[in-house]
């Protein structure tokens, strides 16, 4: 098997594709053969998405899962910022108002 890769650290990439039967012309590309390990698929988990990783030290596939930016998440992080700034808005007005006047 002949995994084509973007390298993500010193020791992982992210899989780009997986090459079952390489073809000389194939292993001309960015990657590495990894023998006939067996191929894993990922885990169904709710409200998670992955992406096929290889450790590049062990030449092992692995999945890494993350939560994907959704509009209910960009809504979230929207209305946690403005509850913020109402916060700071409040806390300078307040420091106006008890300022000494010169």
């Amino acid at each position: 098997m002949y995994i084509v890769y973007d390298k993500k650290s010193e020791t992982s990439g992210q899989v780009n594709e997986v090459i079952f039967i390489p073809t000389a012309n194939d292993k001309t590309r960015p990657g590495r053969d990894i023998g006939n390990k067996p191929m894993i698929y990922p885990e169904n988990i709710p409200g998670m998405a992955s992406r096929l990783m290889i450790n590049l030290e062990t030449n092992e596939l692995y999945y890494d899962y993350y939560a994907p930016e959704t509009l209910e998440t960009k809504v979230a992080d929207l209305q946690q910022e403005k509850t913020e700034l109402k916060q700071a808005i409040a806390e300078l007005t307040m420091l106006m108002v008890t300022a000494p006047s010169a």
